[in-house]
């Protein structure tokens, strides 16, 4: 969310020192003191200009309880379940993910204590996922997309050369979150709860959600190829740098 004009419509703003994190609030939007969001985003989230405010009218309009804009296809992504469907405005999934979640007010009642969990913030979005299973819906609004903006050259960035310092290992967060719920099966779209465009006809939109779901092996594919760039470019201009 690095551009001023994203903000607009919202009520507070707060940059967090450390990752290059921001917390968005748009609280009691509707007059109702129990409506309203706080989102939080990286530092190398990008939103065009208006788009947060959209979101925002989306997540209170639709009473989200937890959710994230999607993700643009081709950009630097991990996981396939939050890469926009263009046949969705809203996606019922299973996760949201920790780079720029949007919290209601009771769901931000409800998670907060899980921010204390990790040094790292790994694996927190994993415990929301497991936590709500089954109580909560959680959405990817694919009507609003971002862009995932640093990719990385190979090699950590600021954020994990400070915790490799401070001898903090993300992994070891994430795999400690993920031992206190074995049963959580992690990230999917679920058959049930989308809203679809109303342009796509009723009879073909589950079938082509389903459809561009599969299709999104080519970012997958193509995000593991440019991973293994990077790490092999990096390598090469490390052995240069030596000689």
């Amino acid at each position: 969310m690095t551009h001023r004009q994203c903000y607009l419509g919202c009520d507070s703003i707060v940059h967090v020192p450390g990752r290059g994190r921001s917390l968005v609030t748009n609280l009691e939007t509707s007059g109702n003191r129990d409506s309203g969001q706080a989102a939080s985003g990286d530092d190398d989230v990008y939103l065009r200009p208006g788009e947060l405010s959209h979101f925002f009218r989306l997540c209170d309009f639709y009473s989200l309880y937890l959710s994230q804009p999607a993700l643009r296809w081709l950009t630097h992504t991990t996981l396939n379940s939050l890469v926009r469907n263009p046949m969705c405005v809203l996606r019922r999934v299973t996760f949201v993910e920790a780079m720029a979640p949007c919290f209601s007010k009771a769901a931000l009642e409800r998670l907060v204590h899980t921010f204390r969990w990790t040094r790292s913030v790994w694996g927190i979005d994993w415990a929301w996922g497991a936590l709500l299973e089954g109580h909560e819906p959680l959405y990817v609004v694919d009507a609003v997309s971002m862009e995932h903006t640093r990719t990385g050259d190979g090699r950590p960035t600021a954020f994990y050369r400070k915790l490799r310092a401070a001898g903090i290992d993300p992994g070891d967060d994430l795999r400690r979150v993920r031992q206190m719920f074995p049963a959580y099966a992690g990230p999917r779209t679920l058959r049930h709860g989308h809203v679809f465009w109303p342009q796509v006809p009723r009879q073909l939109a589950f079938a082509l959600m389903v459809l561009f779901e599969r299709l999104k092996f080519i970012v997958r594919a193509r995000k593991q190829f440019l991973r293994a760039w990077r790490k092999t470019r990096a390598r090469l201009e490390d052995l240069w740098e030596s000689k």
